[in-house]
C-alpha cells in the first residue's frame, strides 16, 4: 500500500511502482523490505480471531465494525470500547488480542488509532510486552507501533495500575505484526 495524493491508503498492483505521498507532496518512490503481516483479519476486529478479554473488574470490550471512515477512505474502521470499571491493579484488564506464532528477533506491532472522545486516552499497545501510549483528542488518525524482541501477541486495550485511562473509546484500523525493527507500509491480511 501507499498513501496517495488525497492522503488515503491505497493498494498498488504487483509490478507497479509504489509512489507514496505521505512525506512528500511531489511523491517519492517507496522502497522497503518485503514483509508479511502475521495478524489475520487485520481490518475485522469483530472476527473470532480477535479475542475480547475482560478480567478482574475489567469489562469485556465492545467492538463495533464499520463504525468510521478509515485511513483508506472507506467506512471500515472498527470502534473499540474498553472499560476497567474502576480497576487499578494489573489484574484488571479490558482488551482485544490475537494469538499468533511466537517469533524470534525483533517484531513490530502497528495499528491506526483515532480517539472518539474529547479527552486524551492512555491505553496499552502490546506485542508481548506492554507499552503505554497516549492518543490525543485531535480527531486525526495516528499510526502507533511498538517493537519487541521475541513474543508476538498483538494486544490493544486497558490494563489497570499502569497509568491507563479507566475507559477508552477508539476507532481502530489496520493491525499489523511483522518481523523487523520498524513498521513498513500497511499490508492488509483478510
Amino acid at each position: 500500500t501507499v498513501v496517495n495524493k488525497a492522503g488515503l491508503i491505497e493498494t498498488v498492483g504487483s509490478g507497479e511502482p509504489r509512489v507514496d505521498y505521505k512525506d512528500d507532496s511531489k511523491g517519492a518512490l517507496l522502497l522497503e523490505p518485503s514483509r508479511t503481516n502475521l495478524v489475520t483479519y487485520s481490518e475485522d476486529f469483530s472476527n473470532a480471531a480477535w479475542v475480547k478479554y475482560g478480567v478482574g473488574v475489567g469489562i469485556t470490550p465492545i467492538v463495533t465494525p464499520n463504525y468510521a471512515i478509515s485511513p483508506d477512505g472507506s467506512q471500515n474502521a472498527s470502534r473499540l470500547q474498553c472499560d476497567l470499571n474502576g480497576g487499578n491493579t494489573t489484574s484488571d484488564r479490558s482488551w482485544l488480542y490475537q494469538t499468533t506464532t511466537t517469533m524470534s528477533g525483533d517484531n513490530t506491532f502497528s495499528l491506526y488509532v483515532k480517539n472518539n472522545s474529547n479527552e486524551e486516552i492512555t491505553f496499552t499497545l502490546s506485542n508481548g510486552s506492554s507499552e503505554t501510549v497516549v492518543v490525543l483528542s485531535d480527531d486525526k488518525w495516528h499510526r502507533l507501533s511498538t517493537v519487541r524482541s521475541g513474543g508476538g501477541q498483538p494486544r490493544i486495550g486497558l490494563i489497570g495500575g499502569v497509568g491507563a485511562s479507566d475507559n477508552a473509546d477508539l476507532s481502530i484500523y489496520g493491525a499489523q505484526l511483522e518481523q523487523g525493527s520498524y513498521a513498513t507500509s500497511y499490508i492488509p491480511n483478510f
